[in-house]
C-alpha cells in the first residue's frame, strides 16, 4: 500500500489536554467506516520508514485523537487495532489538522462530499494552507464520518419499512 502524500500542516491545531476519556459532546461507537480509516492508516504507518514513517505516525495519532474527542472509546479503538489501551493512550493526545487530500485518500469520501459537510456547518473549522492543502481538525471529520453513517443507516430504514427496497449510496 502506498503512502498519501502528508503535506505540512499550516499551523498547529488549537491546544488540546491529554484525552483519557471521550471529551465529544456524546458517547459514539466506532462505524465501520472509522474503523476502516484507522486500519488503512495503521497499515499506511507499518509500511513506513524513516522520515515517512514519522508522518504516517502523525497521521495515525491525529485520527485517534479525532476517534476519542468524537466519543469513541479506547477500548473499542485498541480492539479494532489490536492494541492496548495503554499504548493508546500514549498516542491520542491533541488535535492535529488533516489535509483534505490525506483524507480523502484514507477514507475514499469524495471531495465533492467534504465540501457539502462544510456548507452544513459540520466541518466548521477549516484552513488554507501556504501550500495551498486545505486541512480540517481529525475530530470533527472523524464526527462527520461516523454522522453520515448514521443518518444514511436512518434513511434506509425508513424507506424499507414503506416496502420499498432500496439501496442508498452512502454520502
Amino acid at each position: 500500500m502506498e503512502a498519501p502524500t502528508t503535506p505540512t500542516a499550516p499551523e498547529p491545531a488549537p491546544p488540546v489536554t491529554r484525552i483519557d476519556g471521550p471529551v465529544g459532546p456524546r458517547r459514539r461507537a466506532l462505524s465501520p467506516e472509522v474503523a476502516d480509516l484507522l486500519l488503512r492508516a495503521q497499515a499506511i504507518e507499518k509500511a513506513q520508514t524513516g522520515a515517512d514513517r514519522n508522518a504516517a505516525f502523525r497521521l495515525t495519532r491525529a485520527l485517534l485523537t479525532g476517534a476519542r474527542r468524537a466519543g469513541i472509546s479506547m477500548r473499542e479503538l485498541a480492539e479494532c487495532l489490536g492494541v492496548t489501551v495503554g499504548t493508546l493512550r500514549t498516542r491520542a493526545y491533541s488535535d492535529e489538522w488533516i489535509s483534505e487530500a490525506v483524507f480523502v485518500e484514507l477514507s475514499g469520501v469524495p471531495v465533492d462530499v467534504l465540501r457539502r459537510w462544510r456548507r452544513a456547518g459540520r466541518l466548521p473549522h477549516r484552513v488554507t494552507g501556504a501550500d495551498g492543502y486545505t486541512y480540517d481538525l481529525a475530530h470533527e471529520l472523524v464526527v462527520a464520518l461516523c454522522d453520515t453513517r448514521r443518518r444514511t443507516t436512518r434513511v434506509t430504514s425508513e424507506r424499507s419499512s414503506m416496502g420499498a427496497d432500496v439501496t442508498l449510496e452512502r454520502q
